[in-house]
């Protein structure tokens, strides 16, 4: 039986735009003007990215006789420093602002141009004479003036510029149509000399190989198979794709060329070869390579054979030792989208895409848009609802035009994102293969936007101005965009013009790069060769050439200018924090990729022209991706904030749950390799890896957390003193998640304790540690609660809270018209404390302040009647209010002077009938001494009277009253005092009786929301009323009127429901507490 391996449509397409800065100004204000380009000063020129490191790409305008088509970047060098650490903090977990994503409105009135700064940039373009064609928000697109009198703006408002340079498209489809089958190994007379000193340096291999063949042929021409793989001498898993290099030569060692490689086969029936052979793009047919794959497990090793032709008609059969093969994958054939996220983890996701709608996708496209016929048979063919596609034309692209090195592409990508998002609501962006810069016009789009959180590009860009490119990533990506790119498809060197690096896109921290795959699986088929079942394990390699590293660097460029590898290596900028510790030790910069997905073998099935096709490249692995964050977005319920730049996150998790990642088994780029096949390892061929997207879902969703514990760290504390808690969200198996940011509310039994904010809690590895000041005394705990989990909540053990400040009274007892000093003593430190005493006056009951707040610990008082006073000092400087601390002291009359010392009454109830008698009773003590009376009584009849003059009768009986309300004073003296008028020093007591007292409301039944409500009341039986007016609102809140006065208050609702009204009544001289007062009450309802 043959077997036949599919081949695979690479479709990485690259674009390449080099772009330069521009700079603008006026010059009516010295702060914006424009100057001749060759009068340019020197110095003095804005310190931004424009003026350094522009100039001279800005003063070449002058030679080109058609005006430059520009986009500058209007803003200060303070604000878009502002908006790259928003944009990191805001992407940063465990920051204050992790995923407090901003509004486009919020963006721009945060780090975007202010009016000031438009209008120099405003000034000095036109002073240049250049043409404004559009602005945006961060962004203005110019045409350049008259190159004979050429003008260079010049001000601060200009920050940076592209499209001084050619932007460079290079389209990047392939389709190769290849027959892959395998054939029984025939008996060939085949020589092996693998002692033949024929050398290997005729053909320049960079690295020696690993396993080689030589055969030579009867007139002494040499053959040799090679292989490049580290791991070709032990067992290789059956399922990947591996090459071998097939070279010949003269004696003399001059390079032979090879007309064909045919019937290839194998003595174990158990290699598939991808077509027969194909020599090696400018090797001028000299080198030709394999592309092979173990079907299947074998227990012993394998022999391959082959017959080669060279260009000379010489013929050989070659053969090479192959191991054994191991494992339980085989090589598959073209997947659909439901296979690739089965093999790749996103199956739960997947599947939930069918049962709801995925987040929005944006699609960059250049030049013809994606079929919707082939869309809708895929769609058909995988019985898939046909998604929600709007086509969008930018920069003067047009509806209807055809460009066949583009439509690949744009079919590619919507194909790819519909069938793993297949509910996705998609908006292709498709712009002309003409525009200047498409990329920026993109971003800018997207910065302006608030719907779609997710976009795919699989396209790679160099040359673009780094000023330029990051400020508009950033505005993005603070507003939870996340940008998915293609690392591109020219292996390790994606840098400008072909050179060893990665293009400009790649070396941004905010964006997400990813790398392409080979990948092979469990999987059965019937006679018929079509796959039957599908099942894990999943296994990996780099997508290329096996081994790429040992090719001549001739051979090797033209080979990856085929768009034949995985783009990757280290970008310009420097290692972003997150990618510390995975990238090796003097990493020279970002590491590209971030992560990896499906490029190569099998491939993805696809529909062009009606007529099936097969999807691979990098062009691939970016759409997947992208449609399975949207798929993520949706089970997550964050697809209207989004997540933003998610590599700090994907880092992240490698560190902590490396099994979250599938790391490729080997390959290489042309420059660096597979350094490590440990999940979670990063290498800059295939970056993390493929990321295990259920289960990222699940580690990365809200309501991953199922409990928290709270841990104060001391057991006591002082009122005032900041005491640490240890707040720890906890997963279902009891680990730390390093994911929870929050929410959370926190609150206290101490009601007045300073509490952070959830915006203050720094997290870091699922716990945050924080400080609370107790401002109450006892035993005080703190309560946190997820406002986004029902029940998740947690309340700490309890601190004992304590007072550090204590209070001294000498002397004590005390004597009337004794000194008394007061002392505050504090058992912390007193620096910087200020100190008030209050006296309360037993006589009275008032308080008396000693003097304002001052440094002085110490006050001294002096006593002017006997009985027990209570003291307080207040002490600032110790937490946010005021600490009280009280005491009291006791003071006796002097000896041989009686004076009275304390005073009770016993008084009726407060509401009584008319008609009733009441009596007070009083009671002074006075030892050794004669106490006096005197009561006074405020009724009805609005004015004070004393009833009774100072006597020994210590009761009083009012009768038969009448309705009102009566106010009741009684005061206290001995014989002695009353014989020295010592008045003042008589001891005090007031009540108040309500005799017949009620209170009316009137209030309207409904209103209409918006209009004001009017209150009135009246009071019967109380002397001149005063009222205070209680108001509940539908969600149960309380409100007032203030302090107690006229009988009328109004007030506009602001929410429909039903409202309470309570109004209190009282005498002007009761207290003001709702045990003297009257009240009614009515509903109010508002709609």
């Amino acid at each position: 039986m043959k077997k036949v391996v599919s081949s695979v449509l690479a479709s990485a397409a690259l674009l390449t735009p080099f772009l330069s800065p521009l700079s603008a100004q006026a010059a009516v204000p010295p702060t914006a003007y424009a100057v001749l380009w060759n009068r340019l000063p020197q110095t003095s020129l804005p310190a931004t990215p424009l003026y350094r490191s522009q100039m001279g790409a800005l003063k070449q305008v002058h030679n080109d006789p058609r005006p430059e088509k520009l986009t500058i970047i209007v803003d200060s060098s303070q604000r878009v420093a502002q908006l790259q650490s928003y944009a990191r903090a805001v992407n940063t977990p465990g920051s204050p602002l992790f995923h407090h994503f901003l509004t486009p409105k919020q963006v721009d009135a945060r780090f975007g141009p202010t009016k000031t700064l438009m209008s120099q940039a405003r000034a000095a373009i036109k002073d240049a004479g250049w043409k404004i064609l559009g602005e945006s928000a961060f962004s203005m697109e110019v045409a350049t003036g008259n190159p004979q009198s050429f003008k260079i703006p010049v001000t601060s408002a200009l920050y940076a510029v592209a499209g001084l340079n050619p932007v460079h498209i290079q389209p990047a489809s392939q389709h190769r149509g290849v027959s892959h089958r395998l054939q029984p190994l025939n008996t060939l007379g085949v020589t092996v000399n693998a002692t033949s000193t024929a050398p290997l340096s005729v053909n320049n291999f960079r690295q020696s190989p690993t396993q080689s063949s030589v055969t030579t042929a009867a007139n002494g021409d040499i053959f040799r198979v090679m292989s490049f793989n580290p791991g070709i001498t032990s067992p290789l898993p059956s399922g990947l794709p591996f090459n071998l290099v097939i070279s010949a030569q003269t004696p003399s060692g001059t390079p032979l060329a090879i007309q064909s490689v045919q019937s290839i086969s194998d003595t174990l029936n158990n290699i598939g070869y991808y077509g027969e052979g194909q020599p090696f793009p400018g090797s001028q047919g000299t080198l030709w390579q394999l592309g092979l794959v173990g079907f299947g497990p074998t227990q012993k090793a394998d022999t391959l054979s082959a017959q080669v032709t060279l260009a000379n008609g010489t013929r050989s059969t070659v053969s090479f030792s192959l191991p054994p093969f191991t494992g339980t994958a085989t090589a598959l054939f073209p997947l659909n989208g439901s296979e690739i996220s089965q093999l790749l983890g996103a199956q739960s996701l997947y599947q939930a895409a069918l049962k709801q709608a995925a987040a929005p996708i944006a699609i960059f496209s250049l030049g013809q848009a994606p079929s919707l016929s082939d869309l809708s048979t895929l769609m058909n063919q995988e019985g898939l609802p046909m998604p929600h596609l709007q086509i969008q034309y930018q920069d003067g692209a047009q509806p209807g035009s055809t460009d066949a090195a583009t439509a690949l592409e744009s079919n590619l990508d919507v194909q790819a994102v519909s069938s793993v998002a297949p509910s996705a609501p998609i908006t292709d962006e498709i712009y002309p293969t003409s525009a200047a810069d498409p990329l920026l016009s993109f971003l800018t789009m997207l910065s302006q936007q608030s719907t779609i959180k997710i976009a795919t590009v699989s396209y790679g860009f160099s040359g673009e101005n780094v000023a330029v490119l990051s400020t508009l990533v950033d505005a993005c990506t603070a507003e939870g965009i996340t940008l998915v790119f293609a690392s591109g498809d020219q292996g390790a060197y994606g840098g400008t013009g072909g050179q060893l690096g990665v293009p400009s896109t790649d070396s941004q921290p905010g964006i997400l790069t990813v790398g392409g795959l080979d990948m092979a699986a469990t999987a059965t088929f019937n006679n018929a060769g079509t796959m039957t079942s599908l099942s894990g394990p999943t296994i990996l390699k780099s997508w290329g050439g096996d081994y790429l590293n040992a090719l001549p660097s001739p051979v090797l460029e033209s080979y990856l200018q085929k768009n034949a590898a995985s783009s990757g290596g280290f970008g310009s900028n420097p290692v972003p924090s997150w990618q510390q510790g995975h990238l090796p030790a003097g990493a020279p910069g970002i590491g590209v990729p971030d992560i990896a997905s499906l490029a190569g073998m099998p491939a993805m099935q696809g529909i062009i022209n009606g007529q099936p096709a097969q999807f691979g490249g990098t062009s691939l692995a970016a759409p997947l991706s992208a449609g399975w964050l949207a798929d993520l977005e949706a089970v997550n319920q964050v697809q209207s904030s989004g997540m933003g730049n998610i590599n700090p996150l994907l880092f992240q998790a490698a560190s902590t749950h490396p099994s979250d990642f599938l790391q490729a088994q080997w390959g290489s780029n042309g420059y660096y390799q597979v350094t490590s096949s440990q999940d979670g390892s990063w290498n800059p061929v295939t970056g993390l890896g493929a990321p295990n997207w259920d289960q990222l879902a699940s580690l990365w969703h809200p309501q991953s957390v199922k409990s928290v514990s709270l841990t104060p760290v001391v057991s006591s504390a002082t009122v005032g003193s900041k005491v640490p808690f240890t707040l720890t969200a906890l997963t279902a198996n009891g680990n730390p998640d390093p994911y929870f940011t929050g929410p959370v509310t926190l609150s206290s039994s101490d009601p007045t304790a300073e509490l952070p904010s959830s915006s203050q809690l720094h997290f870091s590895d699922g716990q945050a540690i924080f400080n609370v000041v107790f401002e109450q005394t006892g035993s005080q705990s703190v309560t946190v609660k997820d406002p986004l989990q029902t029940g998740l909540q947690v309340t700490s053990n309890p601190v004992n809270v304590t007072n550090p400040v204590t209070l001294s009274v000498t002397p004590s007892p005390a004597t009337v018209g004794e000194s008394v000093t007061m002392t505050a003593n504090a058992s912390v430190s007193s620096s910087g404390l200020q100190y008030q005493f209050w006296v309360k006056d037993p006589a009275t009951q008032s308080w008396t302040n000693l003097g304002p707040y001052s440094t002085n610990s110490s006050i001294q008082f002096t006593p002017q009647v006997p009985g027990t006073y209570s003291i307080q000092v207040f002490v600032k400087g110790l937490s946010a209010s005021s600490l009280v601390t009280n005491g009291s002291i006791s003071v006796a009359a002097p000896t041989g002077k009686p004076m009275v010392s304390a005073l009770s009454v016993s008084a009726p109830q407060i509401f009584q009938n008319p008609g009733t008698s009441v009596t007070f009773s009083a009671q002074a003590t006075d030892p050794s001494g004669i106490p006096l009376y005197q009561y006074w009584v405020h009724g009805p009849n609005n004015r004070w009277t004393m009833v009774q003059n100072y006597s020994t009768n210590s009761r009083l009986t009012l009768k038969d009253l009448t309705s009102g309300s009566y106010a009741v004073a009684v005061y206290a003296l001995d014989k002695n005092q009353y014989d020295h008028h010592a008045f003042s020093q008589a001891y005090y007591y007031t009540t108040v009786l309500n005799v017949g007292s009620q209170v009316s409301l009137t209030a309207p039944s409904t209103l209409t929301l918006g209009h004001v409500l009017a209150l009135n009341a009246t009071a019967h039986g109380l002397t001149n009323p005063v009222y205070q007016f209680w108001i509940k609102s539908p969600d149960g809140q309380w409100s007032q009127s203030g302090a107690y006065g006229g009988g009328t208050y109004q007030f506009t609702p602001s929410h429909s429901g039903t409202y309470t009204i309570v109004v209190f009544a009282k005498d002007p001289y009761a207290p003001a507490t709702s045990q003297f007062a009257v009240t009614a009450s009515q509903s109010v309802t508002v709609s």
